[in-house]
């Protein structure tokens, strides 16, 4: 039943319904404004300990202040449901845009990045994370402007073993690999999430799909996604190196903080436009000087992220204010409760003092000096010793993040006459036979659709699909592949691929073995066993050797059992 009134409130029409609640049109029957009341589910605040979670994130919200960030206006509880008010955007979310077939271009998705990135950062550094960033979870407002809503909800419903309808809490389809795993959360969980959104938007769908939700934590987890510009082939080679950072399975492999992935996007930008303007003159392909300088500290990139915090300062400025609580004007509803947000209006005398404005003056010059003088330090390109221990490390944990493979490029083309050259090449060999095999795994636990593959793809999927049901079929059949693949064709692609797929026979037959160990030392026990029963329970122990005879396939790992059960079977095992 819908309410007519919460707290100062009168309730409009309905905006929207979901597991969590409903969401209403609503005006203060003081200030006439509009905004948004969304009334949470009586059986999500009956759940033990919701209601203080929900308190303590209310807290925490109420520090952000941000265009890019749908803004709190205040909370509740009224006849036993909680509810809260924010701002209402009129507008339209990307997921809803996505469903109705909008594809965005590499420059919407940037414009809308840049903004979301900025918000991020602001919310970040509150201590706050948002958790479930995700194109619903984006709203586009009339004018343009991209903005964040439902913060905290994930942690606020995370612990109350409540599902919702129609997925889980922190969506699946953008949940970075470490809240797949259960693990704590930082800011650089919304920096992956946030590199799937931008994904969805150039490919018209998330990094990976899945048929069920065991099978999508399992992808975020271990997969690799396709290269966007399969999907989306005019994004710049650029933008798609900056989504595969952001969407690194291992945090630290990601950028340090949203503004940087803002700063490398406005460097590919400006760089890209330079060439425009120039009539397409070449500019260097790879990583612009402006974005490793970003990246390493440099003093240029020092003035462009002072730039960027002081202008995130003024953007922000009319909202940078502490906070107080007030209660409803007037005699308060019996059993209700409503808490409004104010801003305190703190501008007294503007003017200040010039001995203050020049000592800020000074502080903020040595600060870029500072910076300027540790990014000279660190903008020199990495060591021949630090690209070799970066390949090395991720060998051994079996990792083909971005960075390693592009180590390997960069170690192959600075330094060819290095002892360690060949051992480096054949870890980048080894790192890219790591990433295909686990693209493999990613269509054999999505369903990929086969004409979104190349002809050598669909029959190494198929072959993965086999090894689910009969792995010694399956070797056989990527053996025969490896055959296939490279006849006619030396090409690098062809023979990885032939790689990948006498890789994958080898490590079936391998799990096969052991597994056939596995069942011939559980079968042989049950038979020791057996043969320790009195002669009064025979048949009992018969029935286990020819279950054993039955269960056992004959192998080299598991002949001495079978000879053993058929002896018991031909009853020449007698004491």
């Amino acid at each position: 039943m819908q309410p007519e009134q919460l707290g100062p409130y009168q309730i409009g029409e309905p905006l929207g319904k979901g597991g969590m609640g409903a969401v209403y049109r609503a005006v203060h029957e003081e200030t006439k404004e509009v905004v948004a009341v969304k009334v949470l589910s009586p059986h999500l605040a009956a759940a033990e300990g919701f209601r203080d979670r929900f308190q303590a994130e209310v807290e925490s919200l109420k520090a952000l202040r941000h265009a890019g960030i749908v803004r709190l206006y205040g909370h509740g509880e009224e006849e036993g449901s909680l509810f809260y008010a924010m701002e209402l955007v009129e507008g339209s979310s990307l997921d809803e845009e996505l469903k109705n077939g909008r594809r965005f271009d590499w420059r919407e998705t940037c414009q809308i990045t840049l903004q979301v990135c900025r918000a991020l950062k602001h919310a970040h550094d509150h201590g706050v994370i948002h958790r479930d960033i995700k194109p619903a979870n984006i709203l586009l407002s009339s004018r343009g402007q991209a903005k964040l809503a439902d913060f905290g909800i994930a942690r606020v419903f995370g612990a109350t073993g409540v599902t919702i309808a129609g997925g889980v809490l922190g969506t699946a389809d953008y949940m970075a690999p470490e809240q797949a795993a259960g693990t704590p959360v930082t800011a650089r969980c919304d920096q992956y999430s946030l590199g799937g959104v931008m994904y969805a938007l150039l490919a018209g769908r998330p990094p990976f799909r899945a048929q069920d939700l065991a099978a999508m934590l399992q992808l975020q987890r271990f997969a690799i996604p396709e290269p966007v510009r399969r999907f989306a082939p005019d994004t710049p080679q650029e933008l798609e190196r900056i989504i595969a950072r952001m969407l690194e399975k291992d945090p630290t492999e990601r950028f340090p903080n949203t503004i940087v992935v803002a700063r490398r996007i406005e460097a590919m930008s400006q760089a890209l436009a330079r060439v425009a303007a120039d009539d397409f003159e070449v500019y260097q392909t790879g990583e612009t000087p402006a974005a490793s300088e970003i990246e390493s500290g440099s003093s240029s990139a020092a003035d462009e992220l002072a730039y960027a915090v002081t202008r995130d300062a003024r953007e922000t400025s009319d909202f940078e204010k502490p906070v107080v609580e007030s209660s409803l004007n007037g005699p308060a509803a019996s059993g209700a409760r409503y808490t409004a947000i104010e801003s305190i209006d703190g501008r007294g005398d503007s003017s200040a003092p010039w001995s203050s404005i020049v000592g800020q003056a000074l502080v903020l010059l040595v600060a870029i000096g500072m910076l300027g003088g540790v990014g000279w330090w660190l903008m020199r390109p990495a060591s021949a010793d630090a690209l070799h221990a970066r390949v090395q490390q991720a060998t051994e944990k079996r990792d083909p993040n971005t960075r390693a493979i592009q180590a390997v490029e960069d170690f192959a083309e600075r330094f060819p006459f290095d002892a360690r050259a060949e051992e480096v090449a054949n870890w980048g060999k080894k790192l890219r036979l790591e990433q295909l095999r686990r693209r493999l795994q990613l269509a054999r636990y999505s369903g990929l659709r086969e004409r979104e593959a190349s002809s050598e793809e669909i029959l190494l999927q198929r072959a993965s699909r086999l090894s689910g049901e009969d792995p010694a079929a399956a070797a056989d059949l990527f053996d025969a592949l490896a055959e296939l693949i490279r006849i006619g064709d030396d090409s690098t692609k062809q023979i990885e691929l032939s790689l990948l797929a006498r890789g994958e026979a080898n490590r079936l037959r391998r799990a096969a073995r052991e597994e056939r160990k596995q069942l011939a030392e559980f079968c042989g026990k049950k038979l020791t066993a057996a043969k320790g029963l009195p002669e009064s329970r025979l048949e009992t122990r018969q029935a286990i050797a020819q279950a054993v005879v039955a269960l056992l396939p004959p192998s080299d790992e598991t002949d001495e059992v079978l000879a053993a059960a058929e002896a018991i079977l031909a009853g020449s095992d007698a004491d």
